[in-house]
């Protein structure tokens, strides 16, 4: 597993990369100035070697985070790049001084990898969405995940 990858901000260089992960992850993805615009103020990308592996799209709403569109490349899954993005949003909810609380996502509730992966790196299923993903005939729903820090015990 090649977890040694850092999280940073969306580059403008990114798009093109960003792109086409995005068409490989979802039938439905983003495209144009638009998405652009998108990643270039609420992007992150896990780049190794300078290639992007993966990236998240997500919006601050103090007290929480939520995560928009989490895409890791078909040939690099399994790698770490997922997680080391979600982990990077974790750290940014943990301690007494953080500004954010929990952080929320959703997915489709028959992608078995994502309910998977989302249960084993501590988010919650806190809801189900009827008919979330209109896009698709017939609709499709979706599993709200919530992620909220343990609580330090008093001592």
């Amino acid at each position: 597993m090649d977890n040694q990858a850092n999280v940073r901000r969306f580059c403008p260089e990114d798009y093109v990369r960003v792109s086409e992960i995005d068409r490989e992850c979802f039938e439905y993805s983003y495209s144009g100035d638009a998405f652009r615009t998108l990643m270039a103020s609420r992007g992150y990308v896990t780049p190794v070697k300078g290639q992007v592996q993966g990236f998240v799209l997500a919006d601050f709403s103090k007290p929480q985070i939520e995560i928009q569109i989490l895409g890791v490349a078909k040939g690099r899954r399994r790698a770490g790049h997922g997680r080391n993005l979600l982990r990077f949003f974790q750290s940014l909810v943990e301690g007494d001084s953080s500004e954010y609380n929990q952080i929320h996502l959703k997915c489709d509730e028959n992608n078995d990898d994502a309910i998977r992966f989302y249960s084993d790196i501590g988010f919650k299923r806190t809801a189900l969405i009827h008919q979330a993903y209109m896009e698709f005939h017939p609709p499709r729903n979706a599993i709200v995940w919530s992620y909220k820090p343990c609580a330090t015990p008093a001592g």
